[in-house]
């Protein structure tokens, strides 16, 4: 007895050791590779968080610098707004200590640099401050592997780590910050605490506002697993609305002024309604540019709002678990939404690759694929792809002209517009079909929905 003891006690100690070695190396790998990507930029979004992180140092609000520039474009006749620092003021929070840091260690007279409206930016940030800006992002990412292997195992863990999309979106934006509230929301509500689910979500919404759209499903999920209407309204509600108001009213009217960039914005991207792209390029006259964008916007807004009231009212109907009601959420408003950027779609991964280990399902996996696949093609010629290895060249303003030149010419191109809306049409073609097997998903332990 003694003796099998002693051996069944070495395997469990060597299969635990072989476990934590494994584990190193798959987020060892992981850590590297963004590493390596790190110098991969957008040269306009780079700039962007530059200047975010400048303003920042310079105790000015962004959002301040966000209305000053877009009075500035209005003035001269370049549109009613300059694309600066349009998001929730959870980033502010957030960045500002690293902001002091930066500005302390490396460029004690930091100071922002925008180029005029639409025009290719004129300078590279340095490696030091791509760097610092995100490490919290990696983290991210490497906690919602975390939060995987809890959920559904190493596996899920590992495809969400290893993932090309993923790894693109890192060094490119900052969703996956987001993404991380969401999965940590699922986590808790899944185990039935709710208030901690609200506070992910709160800080979800504090830096993208995907997670309100979140907010009414999981409503309509407490309501049918029979929680009280006070449980809803106290526990979950209440905690939700001033875990974001309270963070949010200093920057209130700043905060209203980027919701009405927002709300004039025309579709396009990853959407059907990049046909709007396709017939300001193929058919330019008599102003037909400014017609279509004008009723674009608005159009959108009004098709956002029905969509979502559809989507939320087939939830109510499906009754479905916390996973299934989360996805459809989400994929019900990339489908409506009237603007779809490549990033929109990293919250959807990890939340599929829960749904899959616990759930394998063909179809399912391969709406998977193809959600990512298809941004990554789209990325290609719409950045263009090549935007990213520009900052290597250093300070653009040293680069050839014929280089800029080359740019400044690459859009808009009529076959290039034409193959765009194609794939636009066949995302939101996908996302009504993921939506579909959404409202089909069974719960964790694989029984039907109540």
């Amino acid at each position: 007895m003694t003796t099998r003891l002693e051996v069944g006690g070495k395997v469990v100690g060597q299969a635990a050791a072989n476990e934590r070695t494994r584990l190193v190396w798959i987020f060892g790998g992981a850590v590297v590779l963004r590493l390596l990507a790190t110098p991969l930029n957008h040269p306009w979004d780079t700039q962007v968080w530059y200047n975010f992180m400048a303003d920042l140092v310079q105790q000015h609000s962004p959002y301040d610098s966000f209305r000053e520039l877009s009075f500035a474009a209005r003035s001269g006749g370049q549109g009613l707004y300059y694309e600066y620092y349009a998001y929730p003021p959870g980033l502010i929070y957030l960045y500002y200590p690293l902001a002091h840091l930066y500005s302390s260690l490396f460029d004690p007279q930091m100071t922002p640099h925008f180029p005029a409206p639409g025009m290719l930016p004129a300078w590279a940030a340095p490696y030091s401050f791509t760097l610092l800006f995100k490490l919290p992002v990696i983290g991210a990412d490497l906690a919602t592997a975390v939060l995987l292997r809890r959920m559904a195992g190493l596996r899920a863990a590992t495809l969400y780590l290893y993932n090309p999309y993923v790894i693109l979106m890192s060094v490119w934006m900052f969703d996956s910050l987001m993404v991380l509230c969401l999965v940590a929301a699922l986590y808790w509500l899944e185990a039935g605490r709710i208030e901690r689910a609200a506070l992910a979500l709160a800080a979800g919404t504090l830096l993208k506002y995907v997670p309100i759209f979140v907010v009414p499903a999981v409503l309509i999920y407490l309501w049918h697993r029979r929680y009280s209407l006070r449980q809803i309204g106290g526990r979950f509600g209440l905690v939700y609305v001033l875990a974001v108001a309270v963070p949010v009213l200093p920057f209130w009217d700043g905060l209203l002024f980027v919701l009405g960039f927002h709300a004039d914005r025309a579709g396009g991207g990853l959407s059907w309604q990049e046909v709007r792209y396709f017939l300001t390029v193929w058919f330019e006259a008599n102003n037909w540019d400014a017609y279509v964008l004008n009723f674009s916007g608005a159009f959108g807004n009004i098709l956002l709002g029905l969509g979502l009231l559809l989507t939320y009212g087939l939830i109510y109907r499906a009754r479905l678990s916390a996973l299934a009601s989360f996805v459809a959420a989400l994929v019900g408003y990339l489908a409506f939404t009237k603007l779809v950027n490549e990033v929109y779609v990293l919250p959807l991964l990890p939340l599929l690759l829960i749904a899959l280990a616990r759930q394998p399902w063909p179809a399912l996996d391969r709406c998977y694929r193809l959600l990512w696949s298809l941004p990554v093609v789209y990325c290609l010629l719409n950045v263009p792809i090549f935007f990213f290895g520009l900052t290597f060249l250093g300070n653009f303003e040293a680069v050839d002209g014929r280089i800029v030149g080359f740019v400044a010419a690459y859009q808009p191109f009529r076959e290039v517009a034409l193959f765009l809306t194609l794939v636009g049409c066949l995302f939101t073609s996908l996302c009504l079909v993921t939506l579909r097997l959404a409202l089909r998903l069974t719960d964790r332990e694989g029984q039907p929905q109540c």
